[in-house]
């Protein structure tokens, strides 16, 4: 991810560049250079900045699909399904069964799938 910002952030100077050279060769009276490195640089600042565009969009649409505990009482069998809270972790005990007041314990920690449009 960060070599993307830095790959962004050396096209953006260098299309600077250009444009400075372009400049400088446009004063200079050589109005041809100074149309190659204008291209040149203007093209190189709309493809920078397609790039980032890209990138923030697909930053944005990037979903965390819901994290979920499963806790099972051992006696009965009982299962219950709830969202992952801070501090669980498999074999910890957790509450008391409804059915046989026995305390229950996380059996799994997994992530749902997250349905695709």
């Amino acid at each position: 991810m960060i070599i993307l910002y830095v790959i962004a952030f050396g096209m953006l100077s260098l299309s600077t560049y250009y444009i400075y050279q372009a400049l400088g060769a446009y004063t200079e009276g050589s109005v041809d250079r100074a149309l190659f490195f204008a291209i040149i640089g203007f093209t190189g600042i709309g493809v920078t900045m397609y790039m980032m565009s890209t990138l923030m969009r697909r930053l944005a649409k990037r979903v965390t699909p819901p994290v979920m505990s499963t806790t099972e009482c051992l006696k009965c069998g009982f299962k219950s399904i709830r969202r992952f809270a801070v501090g669980d972790y498999v074999f910890k005990a957790e509450g008391d069964c409804q059915k046989c007041n026995v305390p229950m314990l996380i059996t799994a920690i997994y992530a749902e799938e997250v349905k695709k449009k």
